[in-house]
């Protein structure tokens, strides 16, 4: 479908691709990776035709149409969301309008033609053939399964942020189907239920597909072929991401012996003409082995895995067993002022916009809580809230005892002094033990070389991201809210800031939908639904399961109740068998509803007996103070007393502590 010939490009003297081969077959799933700036993005340019190679060509089949969705697009407005979204399929358009056409002049009897009535009968058969009866159906399908509520099908589409005018752009694209799909960093603007949702579409896609994406489960999920970008070529895996790793692991071993074993040869041959170079009757064999030297392709040096950077942060004074506290807390917005237009809801008032109301939330010391929600469902408001920084419209927030909280906002870049380098920067946030390790940090986040004297103003967003991560792990803190943190770090960077977390002995709470970066990281899911939080305790991984089943449920039921209403006016058979299996999704869905209320009352008795263990504990201790008390035993009645209720105690006590196990035993396998 797609061939790369001996495509060679450089830019400003430096060369990316060197008479690279490749091809694209039908049906392929393709994950494309390399380091940052190897050239995957100029790739896809290439393929596009938007860029010239400066040898070589890029060769397409016939009649095979490409469609290309950068990191960035050119703002979408003048229509209505659905409209927008159906603009991508223009052949409907158009042949429905000449439907129309025709119809009109069809009525008129006069005008009744053979060659009108001919036309008319083509095009309902095009129309058929393009599946236009359920063009709407399908329109509506992709733009509900990326996010968007049913209310906002007719909003002007110029009203949604960035983020979301992205999603449209992908939404555009799915629907026209090209028969080689081109995305590069797809999931950067998706929430969690959006991710999972382009997961199972691709993976049902008709056409060809090639990924560039750091999200290491998506790409395992999607693909069936790695290529990757090394030594200015494409080099072809199979399999998803994890077995290129493991591929690429042993690729870079290979290169590494090849590479010495050259060098090794060169060194003997070298020391053979040092040795013999004024040697006459050795003249011969020496001008051999000069010309063997000549002659010999050198090898590049191998690249070398990164060495798992490790960093500590700075020891925090440990802080009170509650860390944070919300009560009642609410939020809102006046219409004008309102941040995303995209996520507003009915407000208190007509000139408000209610992001949440009535919040109540505790984070607990050691709490490694990921918040989760759809896009727009207020979770950047929300950690804005809990880091301080914005004031809540109604309630209260509580900062806990001794707590030293430090907070990345997606906005946090504005924070950097610009007239200072990269260096600079990051030094003057240090304290005066880590400064022998800002270097390697540095290049942790990918400044290296010249690039750390780079002034910051002259930073990408990208960079600049980085740079302020970089200076959170310089900073004594015990609580930690990070919004988005991974949005620009590559797959290492990635792994360097989730290492440094998962050895962090504080708090922290993470705005995130990266699976692979809150994987063995979490430890409690809070997701923001409709307004209100749910608490998911347990890891991410439990997490995703739980919602994949729930989707699994939905889709039953939705696809059985679509040939429930189908085999309406068919035979009798077909609609007992259609509503036979109505029936089973809709009861799946009630034990799954069945199933979060169980779990539910579960967490409440669990954290009743998590109170009332607390309590007895106090108790407890107030006794054994008595009982240490050599003045209880001059009067032997009271000695009594007290050890009796100590007695009691304790096996209240181990009820309770047996009835927290039990519970905990259920809710792990409930989780599993």
């Amino acid at each position: 479908m797609l061939q790369l010939t001996d495509l060679s490009l450089a830019f400003g003297g430096q060369e990316l691709f060197h008479r690279l081969n490749w091809q694209l077959n039908r049906g392929d799933r393709v994950g494309l990776v390399g380091p940052n700036g190897a050239g995957k993005t100029t790739l896809f340019r290439l393929m596009m035709g938007q860029l010239e190679p400066d040898a070589g060509r890029v060769q397409c089949g016939r009649e095979v149409s490409l469609g290309y969705l950068p990191q960035e697009g050119a703002p979408i407005g003048g229509r209505s969301l659905f409209e927008e979204a159906r603009s991508a399929l223009p052949e409907l358009g158009a042949i429905q309008r000449e439907l129309a056409r025709l119809h009109a002049v069809l009525e008129t009897e006069d005008h009744q033609t053979t060659d009108s009535l001919a036309r008319y009968g083509q095009l309902q058969h095009r129309f058929e053939e393009l599946d236009g009866w359920s063009a709407d159906a399908q329109v509506a399908k992709v733009l509900s399964g990326l996010g968007f509520r049913q209310e906002q099908f007719g909003w002007p589409s110029e009203v949604f942020s960035g983020g979301w005018q992205m999603r449209i752009a992908l939404a555009k694209l799915l629907l026209q189907g090209p028969d080689i799909l081109l995305l590069d960093e797809p999931t950067n603007h998706l929430d969690l239920d959006s991710v999972l949702w382009l997961e199972g579409y691709l993976r049902g896609y008709a056409g060809s597909v090639i990924i560039v994406s750091h999200d290491r489960r998506f790409l395992d999920r999607t693909v069936t072929r790695i290529a990757a970008i090394h030594r200015h070529s494409l080099s072809d895996y199979t399999g998803n991401y994890s077995a290129f790793e493991r591929q690429f692991a042993q690729t870079l071993e290979a290169d590494r012996k090849a590479y010495e074993e050259q060098q090794a040869e060169i060194e003997r041959i070298t020391r053979f003409i040092n040795t013999f170079r004024y040697n006459a009757r050795k003249a011969a064999q020496v001008q051999s082995r000069v010309k063997q030297l000549e002659k010999m392709e050198r090898l590049p040096a191998p690249q070398t895995p990164p060495s798992g950077v490790r960093f500590h942060f700075p020891r925090a004074p440990r802080s009170g067993r509650v860390v944070l506290e919300l009560k009642g807390v609410g939020k809102h917005y006046d219409k004008a002022d309102a941040p995303n237009r995209s996520s507003q809801k009915s407000g208190t008032a007509a000139s408000q916009v209610q992001v949440f109301n009535n919040l109540d939330l505790t984070i607990e010391r050691g709490d490694r809580i990921a918040l989760l929600g759809v896009n727009g469902a207020g979770k950047s408001t929300l950690s804005r809230l809990l880091a301080g920084t914005e004031a809540p419209s109604c309630g209260q927030r509580v900062l806990g005892h001794q707590v030293v909280l430090d907070f990345y906002a997606q906005q946090q870049t504005d924070t950097l002094t610009t007239d200072r380098s990269v260096y600079q920067e990051i030094a003057s946030r240090a304290a005066f033990d880590v400064v022998p390790q800002l270097r390697t940090l540095l290049g942790a986040f990918l400044f290296s070389g010249e690039a750390v004297d780079k002034p910051v103003a002259v930073l990408s967003g990208g960079e600049k991201s980085r740079l302020v991560l970089a200076t959170m792990l310089l900073q004594a803190s015990n609580f930690l809210i990070l919004d988005e943190p991974t949005n620009h770090l590559d797959l290492r960077t990635k792994d360097v800031l989730k290492q440094a977390l998962q050895q962090f002995s504080g708090t922290f709470v993470l705005v995130s939908h990266d699976r692979d970066f809150l994987d063995g990281l979490v430890t409690k899911v809070i997701e923001l639904q409709d307004g209100r939080l749910v608490s998911y305790p347990g890891s991410f991984e439990a997490f995703v399961a739980r919602k994949e089943r729930e989707a699994g449920g939905e889709r039953e039921w939705q696809r059985a109740k679509g040939k429930g209403q189908r085999a309406k006016v068919g035979d009798p058979e077909e609609v007992l068998s259609a509503v036979r299996q109505a029936k089973r999704g809709k009861a799946l869905q009630v034990r799954h509803k069945a199933a979060r209320a169980q779990r539910s009352r579960q967490e409440r008795r669990m954290a009743e007996t998590e109170r009332r263990i607390a309590e007895l504990e106090e108790q407890q201790r107030a006794v054994e103070a008595l009982m240490a008390d050599r003045s209880v035993y001059t009067a032997p009645g009271r000695a009594r007393e007290v050890a009796a209720e100590y007695d009691t105690l304790k096996r209240e006590l181990e009820e309770h502590y047996a009835s927290w196990s039990e519970l905990a035993e259920e809710l792990d396998g409930e989780t599993g």
